[in-house]
């Protein structure tokens, strides 16, 4: 029988697209007008692991908290539209 392969962990570094978003899309803009398409893309990368259902949750969370605006609005069109 062949010997096993072993397996070495590599600590990946963050990729260019993850540090740029991070360094400008990591805190929302004071009005609702200027969020942009980075932010939306920050939650969803970061904080939302890549799932549309949980970045929805967290963006009206988000929306709810900074700009007190209550929605019953699903942002998972736009989200699918950014994040295809």
């Amino acid at each position: 029988m062949p010997a096993k392969k072993k397996h070495e962990y590599v600590n990946a570094k963050s990729g260019v697209a993850r540090d740029f978003l991070q360094e400008n899309f990591a805190a929302f803009p004071v009005s609702g007008d200027h969020v942009k398409v980075g932010h939306i893309l920050h939650v969803y990368m970061t904080f939302a692991e890549f799932s549309r259902a949980e970045c929805d949750r967290l963006l009206r969370s988000i929306i709810q908290t900074e700009f007190g605006i209550t929605t019953e609005r699903s942002y998972k069109v736009d989200i699918q539209r950014i994040a295809s």
